[in-house]
């Protein structure tokens, strides 16, 4: 509550409805309600595009979209279409102007869809181009871009060479900074071009 801007990566679908993905291994459902804890914790915004969103289907996915508004908590990273999933988010912050963006690429399985011109799903980035053309756009119009990536093998301290390459790829578009998570165990940190890739 004390930091200026917070985000969180929420892992899991907000629903009473859905069934669970069939040949999940794990799937996570929250109780509507339990969003007022991101309203406790000061949670700024909240990311989307993961592995887990969409673990109790396409109604389960879009009433967790309902409730993300009805709690007045901005989402990026997924949405009712490839438009609202690729949009970033804006916020000035001390006087700048930083750019957030969210896109997955963490399943060796793909099981969670990805957002269409007419599907609802998440940004997927196994395919650099959208994300990259998102990101020099999002130069353009802000003083920072922050590119948060769902990304890495999981329980693994070893990179994949796709996640240094693509880093690398996401800078050299104009992010300042890439974020990447998934793994569940710290991977390390490099500085490419004075930016950080964490």
């Amino acid at each position: 509550n004390d930091s200026d801007f917070m985000v969180v990566n929420s892992e899991f679908t907000i629903s009473r409805r859905g069934t669970k993905m069939a040949g999940k291994q794990y799937t996570f459902r929250a109780k509507p309600e339990r969003l007022s804890i991101y309203h406790e914790m000061g949670v700024d915004l909240a990311l989307l595009a993961n592995n887990h969103v969409y673990d109790y289907g396409k109604d389960a996915f879009l009433d967790m979209l309902d409730h993300f508004k009805e709690y007045k908590i901005p989402y990026i990273g997924a949405g009712h279409n490839n438009s609202e999933a690729q949009k970033p988010y804006y916020i000035i912050l001390n006087g700048y102007k930083i750019a957030f963006l969210n896109a997955t690429r963490a399943e060796k399985y793909i099981m969670t869809p990805e957002a269409t011109d007419t599907n609802p799903g998440v940004f997927r980035c196994y395919d650099t181009t959208n994300l990259i053309n998102v990101i020099k756009k999002a130069k353009e119009e802000s003083d920072y871009v922050i590119t948060i990536v769902h990304f890495g093998t999981e329980f693994s301290h070893n990179l994949e060479k796709v996640q240094i390459d693509s880093s690398h790829s996401y800078i050299d578009a104009g992010s300042d900074m890439v974020l990447g998570h998934h793994a569940h165990v710290l991977q390390g940190v490099e500085i490419y071009n004075n930016k950080p890739i964490i």
